[in-house]
């Protein structure tokens, strides 16, 4: 058996890494290329994802037009109805990541961070997918 100081020590230890702030471990804040790094307050990172998620949509939305200007009918729809499937897959994805987090100010921040990061994701695969319909 352990003596009761080790049992002791690890018990506060595994406290202690219970009551770190979890946003500090989410994927899409840390993720290399991910925006609003120098955003120190929560409340500013936040603010920050936002408005960085609004930009890669307007982004995405500009990929998707072209993307849709360059398809037959047939190829326009299948991409519709794909797009409408992710945009769902995104939201349910970003909420349960989010929905880890116990405080609301955490969640919010980890839910527009992962929207961001899909999002502009979504963006590269778009581009690289279609890639020589953009071309022409």
């Amino acid at each position: 058996m352990m003596p009761h100081r080790a049992l002791a020590f690890l018990f506060a230890g595994s406290l202690l890494l219970l009551s770190q702030p979890w946003s500090a471990h989410s994927q899409h804040l840390t993720d290399k290329g991910a925006p609003c790094q120098e955003a120190a307050a929560p409340a500013d990172r936040k603010q920050c994802f936002i408005n960085a998620g609004e930009h890669a949509d307007q982004e995405l939305n500009a990929t998707y037009k072209a993307i849709i200007a360059k398809l037959v009918e047939d190829d326009q729809a299948s991409l519709r109805k794909a797009e409408r499937l992710w945009i769902q897959y995104r939201d349910a994805s970003c909420k349960a990541e989010s929905d880890l987090y116990e405080h609301e100010a955490d969640l919010q921040l980890v839910y527009a961070a992962c929207i961001e990061a899909m999002t502009r994701e979504h963006t590269r695969s778009l581009q690289t997918i279609y890639r020589t319909r953009l071309e022409h």
